[in-house]
């Protein structure tokens, strides 16, 4: 059944996969580091610490650099690497993260569990915003809210896309994410509602 199915890849497939990636994120990390080195030797140390210039660098290293930045992204924010999620674009401004379908992300009417969705779009969100705020000086920005409507029922490989239009004044900017399926459908829409501070000299 299902639920046997479920059991087992949490308890065996989970781990396995868990353990993949921290080999490629070991191997990935050995391999990239002379590289990062020497860009920001060359082009000063914003080339590695900005997000998506680091992840530029990352992807440029096939199988390896995707699961470092991911792994990378887990250590920052542990609870939101607890769906699995992988980059496959981030610019300044936008930010498009996939998920995989897994048993232990489902619920008991057989798709992607709905706060697995939410996750996923929030953190593509949050991606996005700290990408974006990193070339403006003196602003700052929280989370306060998230509101996630679904549209249906999500199951295989989902992707979450978002883009950052920062305002330039002290407010509650509400910033989008659409998550869709492997069709292109939408299967749930955020909106992330971000307070906005600018800091005046």
């Amino acid at each position: 059944t299902m639920s046997v199915f479920a059991m087992f890849a949490t308890m065996v497939m989970r781990p396995t996969l868990f353990i993949v990636d921290i080999l490629l994120f070991s191997i990935g990390v050995g391999l990239i580091m002379p590289f990062a080195i020497f860009k920001a030797m060359r082009h000063g140390m914003g080339s590695i610490t900005k997000f998506d210039e680091l992840f530029k660098l990352l992807i440029s290293f096939p199988l390896v650099g995707e699961r470092v930045f991911a792994m990378m992204v887990c250590m920052f924010s542990p609870y939101s690497g607890s769906i699995g999620a992988h980059f496959s674009q981030l610019t300044r401004e936008e930010c498009r993260a996939y998920m995989h379908d897994r048993a232990w992300l489902r619920n008991p009417f057989n798709s992607i569990h709905a706060l697995a969705l939410a996750n996923l779009g929030e953190l593509t969100g949050a991606t996005a915003m700290l990408s974006c705020i990193q070339y403006h000086k003196g602003v700052r920005a929280i989370p306060v809210k998230i509101i996630c409507e679904y549209a249906k029922k999500a199951r295989g490989t989902v992707t979450a896309v978002a883009q950052v239009k920062l305002p330039m004044e002290d407010c509650e900017y509400e910033l989008p994410v659409e998550v869709k399926d492997c069709k292109g459908d939408v299967v749930a829409k955020l909106k992330v509602v971000w307070k906005v501070s600018w800091k005046t000299n």
